[in-house]
């Protein structure tokens, strides 16, 4: 199977036909949101800069900024 785009994986998967691989998403949905805690120590880890910004006070949800995703291949994200 060629490699797909984020749009044609996501609409392969949601017609229940096998994609090239899983669709991923982080932060796109509130339950899939990331504390800013994690959110620091991933950005760590993969060497991006250690700078969040808070989406939400009260959860401490961070925002998912455009580095983490071209570094994570993510597939679907907030607008």
């Amino acid at each position: 199977m060629n490699t797909l785009t984020s749009f044609e994986r996501v609409k392969t998967t949601l017609e229940h036909m096998e994609p090239d691989k899983i669709p991923f998403y982080l932060g796109s949905a509130a339950v899939t949101d990331i504390n800013i805690n994690a959110l620091l120590s991933l950005r760590k880890y993969l060497e991006l800069p250690e700078t969040v910004t808070i989406k939400d006070k009260i959860t401490q949800i961070g925002n998912i900024e455009d580095d983490l995703i071209e570094r994570l291949n993510i597939d679907i994200k907030s607008v």
